[in-house]
């Protein structure tokens, strides 16, 4: 089982340089092999929701 963070679907979705090469080719690699892969979220929600009030 692989544990992706969301950065790497950012990659692809974006085509973000120099990183979208090899996440395509992972995810290439996990839609056509019998592999597993969870998405790591919780770094997404963290990043888009502000942690407390406003300073």
């Amino acid at each position: 089982m692989i544990l992706l963070d969301t950065d790497i679907l950012i990659d692809v979705a974006l085509d973000r340089r120099p990183h979208s090469d090899e996440a395509t080719e992972l995810k290439y690699r996990l839609q056509k092999g019998p592999r597993k892969a969870i998405v790591a979220w919780q770094h997404a929600v963290e990043l888009l929701l502000p942690r407390g009030p406003p300073a």
